[in-house]
């Protein structure tokens, strides 16, 4: 009963579709006092080629650079004039344009976003400015150790697939970039077919779905999509930096993708492995070894692939002990499973943070609105709880022999020297 009398304020999601075949998702907050919405564009790093890596990013960033009607100044002047939160992402299978507003300005934030998407400038001028910026970005994750260690696990765990290059691209592709690039880039994967826009919080429905019927429509045609998925593989990379003054260690292995049945079950594993101060990693590694300050694991869901990983940061001299205490640690899943109390626990806390990120409304109108594009899922929060609550133990423990195949594992070490992370887990 209490977690009805929770819930129950939000409604059933309504999903429209304007005349030219963008699905509008509506997710109304009752007890809001502000509305945000998002505009959902399948084009992402898996979409490019060699010829153009970076561009979904590099557009990305030009739609704020001015419209047809708007310079970008006036642009960004009207955004917050109005008190109008704006921002924007690309990953490797979409991209989002996203306001947050008062009820009251929501129409205006989607009229501007309309305009945006609509009528972009792609300014030659422009583009050439903004791709030093980009390239400054590109500088800023590549300087940062984490940042970069990370990447480079992303690349190597997805080699040979069509998610193994940076989104941002590489320092080439960047200056390599034209006009012409952006703007038949921008045609052919900005289509109706390939966008859904999401809309959470208060705002009148009736209003918004009107506007974007008589004003909103991008180009009318169809762009297939063609991944190279991953296959199970094992690799062992040592990257050098000698003024390093901590270790990176990652690992993981393929599993399923996002729009399977067993999600919220491997999910619950993850917990169970490193997403918590109680979880096994952390007190195996950080408290009872006291080889690592942050250490966890969690799971990464694409389409049709996902992957299990774990990472630790830790001392340059503590790189070994770290790499056997995972592999240790993973082993004992396989040979002694969990018990019930283990998977009660994990569960509840996998519950309970995937209700948090649900509540903040940023976070649940990217969950949705994702989905949507994506899986062509409209999960409510009653669903998500739903499917959470029904989770087993037996179901948990069907997919741990998903993560326990060491051959799979793909590992990266970044440190002060080279380590031979095959030579160590055969010892």
């Amino acid at each position: 009963m209490q977690d009805f009398l929770i819930f129950r304020r939000y409604n059933i999601l309504n999903i429209k579709t304007l005349s030219n075949g963008v699905k509008v998702v509506f997710d109304e907050i009752e007890s809001a006092n502000s509305a945000c919405v998002g505009f959902f564009v399948k084009a992402g790093s898996v979409d490019e080629d060699d010829s153009n890596r970076g561009i979904s990013h590099i557009i990305e960033h030009m739609m704020f650079k001015g419209t047809g009607n708007r310079s970008a100044v006036e642009l960004s002047e009207e955004f917050d004039s109005l008190g109008i939160s704006i921002n924007a992402f690309t990953s490797e299978e979409c991209t989002c344009y996203y306001a947050k507003s008062l009820p009251e300005n929501l129409l205006k934030a989607i009229e501007l976003y309309t305009d945006m998407l609509m009528h972009p400038l792609f300014d030659k001028k422009e583009l050439g400015r903004e791709l030093k910026v980009i390239l400054e970005e590109y500088k800023m994750y590549k300087n940062n150790p984490s940042s970069h260690a990370s990447s480079m696990f992303s690349s190597e765990i997805m080699k040979g697939t069509s998610y193994e290059v940076d989104i941002i691209g590489t320092k080439k592709s960047i200056k390599n970039t034209t006009r012409e690039m952006v703007v038949e880039y921008y045609k052919n994967h900005y289509c109706n077919e390939n966008c859904v826009i999401c809309v959470t919080g208060k705002f009148d429905e009736q209003a918004v779905f009107d506007y974007l019927e008589q004003n909103f429509e991008l180009f009318d045609r169809v762009k297939d999509r063609e991944v190279c998925l991953v296959q199970g593989h094992s690799s062992y990379t040592s990257y050098e930096k000698d003024d390093t003054e901590q270790s990176y260690v990652f690992c993981g292995t393929p599993i399923f993708g996002g729009a399977d049945d067993r999600v919220d079950a491997m999910g619950i594993l993850s917990t169970l492995m490193g997403g918590s101060m109680s979880s096994r990693l952390f007190k195996s590694i950080r408290e009872e070894q006291g080889l690592a300050y942050s250490v966890g694991s969690r799971v990464e869901f694409f389409t049709d692939i996902g992957l299990f990983i774990v990472s630790a940061g830790v001392s340059n001299k503590k790189v070994e002990q770290t790499i056997k205490a995972i592999q240790s640690e993973i082993e004992k899943l396989k040979d002694f499973s969990f018990s019930e109390v283990e998977f009660l626990k994990a569960k509840n806390l996998y519950k309970s943070e995937s209700i948090f990120d649900f509540e903040e409304m940023h976070h649940r109108m990217v969950e949705v609105g994702t989905a949507a594009l994506l899986d062509n899922k409209y999960d409510t929060i009653e669903d998500m709880i739903r499917k959470i609550d029904a989770v087993t133990y037996e179901d948990v423990k069907a997919v741990q022999g998903l993560i326990t195949d060491m051959s799979k594992y793909t590992w990266l070490i970044y440190s002060d020297r080279e380590f031979f992370v095959d030579r160590i887990l055969a010892e």
